[in-house]
């Protein structure tokens, strides 16, 4: 989900995300996306600036989360696609 929010680079609403083609090709729910989405506001990786928009905060990181596509969350790297 992270991955996907530093793609668009740009405020968005949740519903791009699920438009997505990443999600798409993840297969993502929209009940699932809302609650990552929560989850990474809760954890301030995510901005809310406005109700239904949400942001990465800081370009940098954004450019180093679309670098690392290939993190598999264990710390360990796997193939990209």
């Amino acid at each position: 989900m992270l991955y996907i929010a530093a793609l668009i680079g740009r405020l968005f609403e949740q519903k791009e995300i699920l438009g997505h083609p990443v999600s798409a090709e993840l297969e993502l729910s929209e009940s699932t996306i809302k609650t990552s989405l929560v989850r990474l506001f809760q954890k301030r990786l995510l901005i809310r600036p406005d109700k239904f928009k949400h942001a990465v905060p800081d370009r940098l990181f954004g450019e180093y989360i679309s670098q690392i596509r290939g993190y598999d969350g264990e710390g360990s790297q796997v193939e990209n696609r």
